[in-house]
């Protein structure tokens, strides 16, 4: 990277957000040559402190993001619980999971999530989302349509599956143990307003900007965007959630 370039990034996205501002001011100009003559020094003289700003920089601007996010999920909070099937009811609070169905990061989070229930001072909602082509939208579909007979039952059936590239899976096998109903779990789930269902979940998804697993904490007037951890330390992010 030349120094020119690196000189403008750095004007672009420090000067509001670190005290850079004040070390310019001791040039007594805020002119463009001088801002590139006196960053350009900094780069010499102090590389480890500019990376520093980059750095403080980089988490400022993140962290404005994910501000934005948590305020627009908040508003959109009563859209995306009615998207999800409640494994868990709670009056108050409510984490929230977008999950892909056939991701093993998605599926590795549910299985701690369900792990960590019994712990949990939150209602649970599962968005079961497509990013993955047809096989994403077949899992997704046929938990949703196990949703609609048992919440719980389509999370254990949820956790069944292996997402590992030519594993067999047999869905019907593993729903009979459940004791859903085979037959009509087949026939819901290929319904086109269902998969269209799956479709718009997606899409708030994306309307979101978020992936899967993508996860949120509806929490005393607030959202907060949560990180997928270990089962163990859910509990403590619910309770702590600005903490995260």
């Amino acid at each position: 990277m030349n120094r020119k370039f690196l000189s403008i990034l750095v004007i672009l996205n420090l000067m509001a957000t670190t005290g850079i501002a004040w070390l310019l001011c001791k040039k007594g100009s805020y002119e463009s040559g001088s801002l590139e003559i006196a960053l350009e020094e900094i780069a010499e003289k102090k590389p480890h402190f500019l990376v520093s700003l980059l750095n403080k920089s980089a988490n400022a601007i993140v962290k404005k993001e994910e501000k934005s996010l948590e305020q627009q999920a908040f508003q959109m909070r009563s859209q995306i619980l009615k998207a999800g099937f409640c494994i868990m009811n709670h009056s108050d609070n409510n984490l929230v999971v977008f999950a892909d169905m056939a991701d093993a990061n998605s599926l590795a989070y549910l299985n701690n999530v369900k792990k960590a229930l019994a712990g949990l001072k939150c209602g649970v909602y599962i968005i079961p989302i497509a990013l993955f082509g047809e096989k994403s939208t077949a899992q997704a579909a046929l938990i949703w349509a196990a949703a609609l007979q048992n919440p719980q039952k389509a999370l254990q059936l949820a956790l069944t599956y292996n997402p590992i590239e030519d594993a067999t899976n047999d869905s019907m096998k593993e729903a009979t143990k459940l004791e859903l109903n085979t037959k009509k779990l087949t026939s819901d789930s290929n319904l086109d307003t269902l998969r269209q269902e799956i479709v718009d979940k997606t899409k708030l998804a994306e309307t979101l900007g978020v992936g899967a697993p993508a996860i949120f904490l509806f929490k005393e007037g607030h959202a907060y965007i949560l990180p997928p951890t270990e089962a163990n330390d859910i509990p403590k992010l619910i309770e702590y959630p600005a903490s995260s």
